[in-house]
């Protein structure tokens, strides 16, 4: 897990410190790297727990929390914002069990917010999820998910938007294709 915050740190803080010194076409190609990097991390482990890379075959699992992803049995608009801000963990549900991703995430659940239920998200399905910065710029992708295994869950994935000023419509739009893809999904514990 260090070796993945490290490097995500170290990406960032690059973006950060040549953004403030670059402009115009040297500032985009710096960026667009940036994402290149981002997808080409997909490819590596998180540590020496990790099943593997996360592969396009695979189901994530995603819990739901009442009064926060869930409201009246309905998903929320905040079910996925922490795509655009802190990413969404989830469980690779290949290498656990239901019981297991059922306790985990009854663990993170409050008074406030008590465990409702899940979703089974593909990872291709939000690997081919695409969107464009502005009117004049080609399509990109839009999410990355990785591998982030620990020693307390090896099954640990993490999704989250990989396009720079994703706060914007086209994460919006994004957003509202995954609350309408997903609703149907949403199975209660």
């Amino acid at each position: 897990m260090t070796e993945c915050r490290e490097f995500f740190e170290a990406l960032d803080g690059e973006c950060r410190t040549q953004g403030a010194a670059i402009r115009g076409p040297r500032l985009r190609a710096m960026r667009g790297d940036r994402e290149q990097r981002l997808i080409e991390w997909e490819s590596q482990t998180a540590s020496g727990f990790s099943p593997g890379p996360v592969s396009n075959h695979e189901t994530i699992r995603k819990a739901l929390y009442q009064g926060k992803e869930i409201v009246d049995g309905l998903l929320h608009r905040n079910s996925f914002l922490p795509l655009d801000t802190i990413g969404f963990s989830a469980d690779r549900t290949s290498f656990t069990t239901d019981d297991e991703c059922k306790a985990r995430s009854a663990a993170r659940a409050s008074s406030e917010t008590p465990l409702y239920g899940y979703i089974d998200v593909t990872v291709a399905s939000l690997r081919e999820r695409q969107c464009q910065k502005d009117e004049t710029s080609v399509s990109e992708r839009a999410i990355g998910i990785y591998d982030t295994a620990i020693k307390e869950n090896v099954a640990h994935a993490e999704a989250f938007m990989i396009v720079r000023f994703s706060k914007t419509k086209p994460f919006k739009s994004i957003q509202a294709d995954l609350m309408q893809e997903y609703q149907p999904r949403v199975t209660p514990y």
